[in-house]
């Protein structure tokens, strides 16, 4: 004859700890078709940061192939299109450091760009995106990165590197990196082209160890870094 009483192994289950109930259940953030808030949003960043990178490339390739009909694919070597592709691919790298390179050659080949222009330099539309769009790259990635301490010396080392590479490379006429003349077809007087390279080199690096300080201010290097993969 059943007396109507529940079992005692059921009456256990029923009397268990509501913490160790609610353990046993999957939360809304593990759920694959609900999903956690913060967890999407790290998500859409990683892919907008992602997306970034990409365009700094893309705008180099642009360039580059918009030189190959002028049979001119050393421009390229310019260290402002190189600094667009330096941007973009520290940020697929997750390397902050490339990034802040790229940024801080910008800072410098801008204000020169305009210079080239005025004093009856040609004009390529796709100029205006590896400086303008490689600028706005390398801010997305500082943003995301952070901006990392004592990268003046490397970008003033670097720049001597590539004007060296011009040099041997690039032929007098485009003048790739300054790297046969300062802005100007002749020499006003014997040693010109040295003292101006050495000034030049000179301000840029103060001009370098100053923007990098006040960078750091603007996008402070982060403690941690964000993971290397690429999210897309």
């Amino acid at each position: 004859m059943m007396t109507g009483r529940m079992p005692r192994e059921n009456i256990t289950r029923l009397t268990r700890n509501p913490a160790e109930i609610n353990g046993m259940q999957m939360s809304a953030c593990e759920r694959p078709e609900v999903g956690c808030p913060d967890v999407r949003q790290s998500m859409r960043r990683e892919i907008s940061l992602n997306l970034a990178g990409i365009a700094g490339i893309a705008f180099f390739a642009i360039y580059f192939a918009s030189r190959l009909p002028d049979g001119e694919p050393v421009s390229a070597l310019w260290a402002c299109h190189l600094a667009c592709l330096l941007a973009g691919g520290g940020i697929l790298l997750r390397r902050p450091a490339f990034v802040g390179i790229g940024v801080l050659w910008l800072l410098v080949g801008i204000p020169m760009w305009f210079v080239y222009l005025l004093i009856g330099g040609p004009f390529h539309w796709a100029s205006l995106l590896t400086h303008f769009g490689g600028l706005a790259v390398g801010c997305v990635g500082l943003e995301a990165l952070g901006m990392p301490r004592r990268l003046w010396w490397k970008a003033m080392a670097g720049l001597l590197v590539l004007l060296a590479i011009s040099r041997f490379v690039s032929p007098p006429e485009l003048n790739v990196n300054l790297s046969f003349h300062v802005y100007q077809s002749y020499e006003p007087f014997a040693g010109y082209y040295v003292a101006a390279i050495v000034g030049l080199s000179l301000g840029t690096t103060v001009f370098f160890a100053v923007a990098e300080q006040r960078l750091r201010r603007v996008f402070p290097a982060l403690g941690k870094a964000i993971p290397s993969e690429v999210g897309l």
